[in-house]
């Protein structure tokens, strides 16, 4: 891992010009016709949220802008989600900020007044002949930087004592303060967030009674037929007789005061029934009396909160047959709904429809039976139109009928809605029964973001899929490592420079910069780059129920990835790859190996950081590879609506990029002490992740969900991980160094852990959900605000919020929209009117286009417009 200081200034260079370059192309590019809508979605869309500012065009004028949007306009414009985020980026630009002062300051000069590099650099040059046993590494100048130049128990290692300590309490004091602020904001997101079903609702696992999931039932579906009845029998014969002698048991404790008769610990008589144990045996009593699962539900929550406090109880089905078919219905509404749009929208302006694009070809046979008795067995050409509604008209029917055939076949999972907050808090974080492998219960993750398909899971099929995705994360990590260890040996210099051919590319200057300093962290990122994708899949698997847990999973899971692969992975084999024949001989040194080439592979991960600051983040504005996907395919889509769609879809991940963020605070937090050149590149990440970042939540992210700023705890918990790989390294580096005084370093992986539970038992059930006293507080709020109002209308917003909460948590798979369907219905009908030249009733199709999209063509500042505007004549007001 020879880096030297050229090597590595030639490398800064060469990335910094493509920084350049890449942000010029992005100022054009956002100027141009044809993409101005694929960069900057957010000025087009007409939403909830508010439209952000124009920005000037001219080069690189549109960075001064951003950073003049207050927190609240950001929150306005983006969601306190996207707010969060871009904290995450001001904390890395002040942790790096003060560490950057503080190290180059201090550690610095006293690594440059070390003599230890330099005594291994001449030895190398007298000794170039010897064999590689003889040396231990292929030290460069670049190591002048870093703890490597201390000789062993020299007092100025006193210094880096005192670097750790400060980095150590800086950044405990920065996370506590950013820890709070992200408290206030996740209570200001639920104070100030509207009356909503999600605020109101929580989420039930594990409902008893429900055979779906059971044990039992999945052992009824493996089984063989002619021993299911039986075998569903014997087991739920002997969950009875079990949960009988349960009951019985408790029933004979020696519960109470002693007996009358004043026999001395005696006897004891009996003062209270305890409540029922066994969830199931209870659940199994009422379901036998007679009452549906829906009722027995309803019936067991108004038990246990006042009346009148249960809005709604929304039962789960099992939709697994219907998906299919309500996918298969949308996507051919959504055919029918851009053809019509089109069409209406070209025979308004005079144009001309071509008689191919207004028939298909049919195969009948594929279709089905149905196309087979209208328009026969042979292959013909049919109205488009026609076909598109009868297909759409048959998909509803098949839809329709499997509604009523899975109606009442429930899975144990249900959403219960609340009039008040403080009922939802209350419900969501107490123990609703003794049993807790039933009635699980959790706040509800808003109605947009819930995975339907995983809502049907019992808790011992999640768990055990838990573990074997888990299982397969682990070999996934150890496969990776195989070739992370390979990109080291080929890239390690000194082999290269042996090899005949090679090494006399391998000499020239610019060559062995990119190989040396560039190669290696952008090999890394390539590997990397589709890893996001596999782990939200594996996430989906695992039975995850809603966008944002799958979303702070991938965070979690890609960051340990990268800690075992990009950190460790890279670390060892960066350290051993030129030392094998060593351990071959000497196999217990390699402690020593590794504390004594530590501070070596800060110049890999200073060169990695690099790749991630001047080349990964520019090209994430870029986005390349999107761009031209958007560029194909609006040239095939059909209609104006599917062409805008691939520019307006464009949802946020922050799984995808918050490890990418915390892992740069790793390797900073790490390296700091080692070789303070790496706070400054991690500073320079954290700028250029400031400004691109507030573009893209800005101007071209929507959200996908709304946490209310829960990524915070991912960061809080990885910031803190790489703090104490920080500190376990420095008493390593302090122990092979043989500094007297290393045991100084110990108690700080000690403070960091009181630290960190700390603020897990203040801070961590205030990120999850409101206090009893804050949903009373708004609840109150709520009703004021109704009394203030009229009466009148006060009682019909009531009605009208309880009837929306209630609708709120019903699947798609069994709400398909009845008025739209007739309406798209009416709209086919009128068209094909005018198709056939005809004077149909005015749809207003384009007022309804314009509704949602914005009528501002152009969100940038055109000069030529503005000429034009100037040359009008002026209208009188």
């Amino acid at each position: 891992m020879g880096v030297g200081q050229k090597d590595l200034l030639i490398s800064a260079g060469l990335l910094a010009g493509i920084c350049i370059a890449l942000l010029t192309v992005f100022t054009i590019l956002r100027r141009l016709k044809f993409s101005s809508k694929f960069y900057a979605p957010k000025r087009y869309l007409k939403g909830k949220r508010k439209r952000p500012k124009r920005l000037p065009n001219s080069w690189m004028s549109w960075m001064i802008p951003l950073f003049k949007y207050t927190e609240r306009e950001m929150l306005e414009v983006a969601g306190t989600d996207a707010v969060m985020y871009l904290r995450i980026s001001t904390f890395g630009l002040k942790l790096f900020l003060f560490l950057a002062i503080f190290n180059l300051a201090t550690v610095l000069p006293t690594n440059l007044t070390g003599g230890q590099v330099a005594d291994q650099l001449r030895e190398n040059a007298r000794n170039k002949t010897a064999s590689e046993d003889d040396s231990d590494f292929a030290v460069t100048d670049l190591d002048k930087l870093s703890v490597a130049n201390i000789p062993q128990s020299d007092s100025k290692l006193w210094v880096h004592v005192v670097a750790a300590w400060v980095t150590t309490i800086y950044t405990l004091w920065l996370l506590n303060k950013y820890h709070k602020n992200a408290v206030e904001l996740r209570i200001q997101h639920l104070a100030g967030n509207r009356e909503g079903a999600e605020l109101h609702s929580v989420l039930v696992f594990d409902i008893p009674g429900c055979q779906y999931g059971s044990v039992v039932n999945r052992l009824c579906h493996v089984a063989p037929k002619f021993i299911r009845k039986r075998l569903q029998h014997t087991v739920e014969r002997g969950l009875v007789i079990a949960s009988q002698g349960l009951s019985k048991g408790l029933n004979q404790l020696p519960i109470g005061r002693p007996s009358a008769d004043g026999s001395p610990r005696g006897g004891y008589e009996k003062v209270y029934e305890p409540t029922e144990v066994c969830a199931w045996r209870h659940a199994t009593q009422k379901l036998s009396a007679g009452m549906t699962l829906e009722e027995y539900v309803t019936s067991e929550f108004r038990e246990v909160y006042p009346d009148g406090e249960i809005v709604s109880v929304c039962m789960v089905r099992n939709q697994s047959e219907l998906e299919p078919l309500v996918a298969r219905y949308d996507a051919l509404k959504r055919n029918l709904e851009d053809i019509s749009d089109d069409w209406i929208s070209k025979l308004r302006r005079k144009k001309t429809i071509k008689p191919n694009k207004m028939q298909v070809r049919l195969i009948p046979i594929k279709e089905g039976a149905w196309a087979r008795e209208k328009y026969g067995a042979k292959p013909t050409k049919v109205d488009k139109l026609t076909f598109l509604v009868d297909s759409l008209k048959r998909v509803k029917g098949e839809v329709e009928k499997k509604q009523e055939e899975f109606e009442n076949e429930f899975v144990p999972t249900a959403f219960v809605t609340f009039r008040t907050r403080h009922a939802q808090v209350v419900s969501a974080t107490s123990l609703h029964h003794h049993d807790k492998t039933a009635w699980r219960i959790v706040a509800a993750p808003s109605p947009g973001e819930v995975v339907w398909k995983n809502l049907k899971w019992r808790n011992w099929e999640r768990n055990s899929r838990r573990i074997l995705l888990w299982l397969a994360f682990g070999a996934m990590v150890l496969w990776f490592l195989i070739p992370i260890a390979a990109i080291q040996a080929l890239i390690e210099i000194d082999t290269l420079d042996e090899t005949p051919v090679i090494k006399d590319i391998v000499g020239v200057p610019f060559v062995r910069a990119i190989l040396t300093a560039l190669l290696p962290g952008l090999a890394l990122k390539i590997f990397l780059a589709i890893l996001p994708m596999i782990l939200a899949w594996m996430n989906k698997l695992e039975g995850l129920v809603s966008k944002s847990e799958i979303d702070f999973r991938v965070s979690k899971k890609y960051f340990i990835f990268q800690v075992l692969t990009v950190f460790f992975g890279s670390f060892i084999a960066g350290s051993l790859t030129s030392q094998l024949s060593k351990l071959k001989d000497k196999p217990g040194d390699i402690i020593d190996l590794l504390g004594t080439s530590a501070p070596q592979t800060a110049s890999f991960f200073i060169s990695y950081i690099l790749v991630e600051a001047l080349l990964t983040t520019p090209m994430g504005l870029l986005r390349l590879p999107g761009l031209a996907i958007f560029y194909l395919l609006s040239k095939l889509a059909a209609t104006e609506r599917s062409k805008n769609r691939l520019w307006q879809e464009q949802e946020m991940k922050y799984g995808d990029v918050v490890p990418d963020h915390t892992m740069v605070i790793l390797l900073g937090l790490t390296f700091s002490s080692v070789n303070p050149i790496v706070t400054l590149v991690a500073l320079l990440f954290f700028v250029v992740s400031i400004m691109v970042w507030r573009y893209q939540m800005l101007y071209v992210y929507q959200e996908s969900y709304q946490s209310g700023g829960k990524i915070w705890k991912e960061v809080f918990q990885q910031t803190l991980v790489g703090l104490l790989i920080m500190q376990l390294m420095m008493i390593g580096l302090l122990a092979v160094k043989k500094f007297p005084y290393a045991v100084l370093v110990f108690p700080m992986p000690v403070v960091t852990v009181v630290f960190w539970r700390r603020m897990n038992s203040l801070f961590k059930e205030p990120l999850e959900v409101l206090s009893l006293r804050g949903a009373a507080e708004l609840d109150r709020r709520d009703r004021e605000e109704a009394v203030r109002s009229l009466r009148s209308h006060a009682l019909d917003e009531e009605t009208i919020a309880v009837e929306e909460k209630k609708e709120s948590y019903v699947s798609p798979c069994f709400d398909l929209n009845e008025e739209k369907h007739e309406a798209l219905l009416k709209e086919v009908e009128h068209l094909q009117l005018l198709l056939a030249g005809e004077d149909p009733p005015d749809l207003e199709m384009q007022g309804k286009e314009e509704d949602y999209y914005s009528a501002d063509d152009d969100i940038f500042e055109d000069a030529s417009s503005a000429q034009q505007a100037a040359s009008r004549p002026a209208t009188p007001s």
